[in-house]
């Protein structure tokens, strides 16, 4: 059974929404209704409320597996390449955008 609000499917974000208090009161009154009706629906609001997980432990794992050194390298390649982008449209003359006749 698909729930709708305002004849929108309820999404997680529309769930994590009302968790923040971020909904229309309009939207919020059309989603507690369809909380009513659904336990489905009520379950994953009640999966998305628990926010008290230990996400640093869940991922701890992910950042010492990160590539770190080649992470740091693609990003300073792509920062040089920037500047150098950057220097040579500055340093074109002519008029053009941003640049005085």
């Amino acid at each position: 059974m698909t729930s709708e609000v305002n004849s929108k499917p309820v999404t997680d974000e529309m769930l994590v929404a009302y968790v923040d208090g971020e909904l229309t009161q309009n939207e919020q009154t059309s989603l507690e209704a369809a909380l009513e009706g659904n336990q489905e629906l009520r379950a994953r609001l009640a999966l998305l409320q628990d926010g008290d997980r230990p996400w640093a432990e869940a991922f701890e794992g992910l950042l010492d597996q990160a590539p770190v050194a080649e992470l740091e390298a693609a990003f300073a390649a792509a920062a040089h390449t920037h500047a150098e982008q950057t220097q040579a449209r500055s340093g074109s003359g002519g008029t053009g955008p941003g640049r005085p006749d």
